[in-house]
């Protein structure tokens, strides 16, 4: 299951591509169709899969973005999947955004440079880092406390 969603038109790749390196410095997985399809797959049903089980996803919305039916499905079904939503935008005020992404907080790249981008999406990626860390500490936690009940109740059984 991936960490993150990256949903982006072909014009934006570019973008998309230096997200995605970040995200994988992390250590987080990110979907992201260039770099995720193996040839020979069904490319449709990988997406469509990758999207459903991403709880996050980074939607670059440009002007091709907004121009692309497969960002406008992509978008589409993770407001239906109830998914975070980040919206990213470079060449266009957040109140152009489609009114399918206008209810989400958007990114907005026009106030940084390159170098502050990163910066920034390094500290986005940390945080998604550290809640995973916690919640999967989290799970091993109640692992290891069941684990302990049940040599419990087997040796009162005993």
């Amino acid at each position: 299951m991936p960490d993150v969603f990256l949903s982006y038109a072909k014009e934006d790749e570019k973008l998309a591509l230096s997200t995605h390196a970040i995200f994988e410095a992390h250590g987080l997985s990110a979907f992201m169709a260039k770099t995720s399809l193996a040839p020979g797959a069904l490319w449709a049903d990988k997406i469509l899969s990758a999207l459903r089980s991403s709880p996050l996803v980074l939607c670059f919305v440009s002007k091709a973005a907004c121009a692309s039916p497969y960002v406008q499905q992509e978008s589409g079904i993770a407001i239906e999947g109830q998914k975070t939503i980040v919206p990213i935008v470079w060449d266009m005020d957040p109140a152009e955004l489609p009114g399918w992404l206008r209810k989400y907080q958007a990114f907005d790249l026009r106030a940084f440079c390159p170098e502050e981008y990163a910066a920034k999406l390094n500290e986005f990626a940390g945080r998604i880092r550290a809640k995973k860390d916690t919640t999967r500490l989290w799970l091993v936690s109640a692992l290891l406390l069941l684990v302990v009940i049940l040599l419990y109740i087997q040796a009162r059984q005993a």
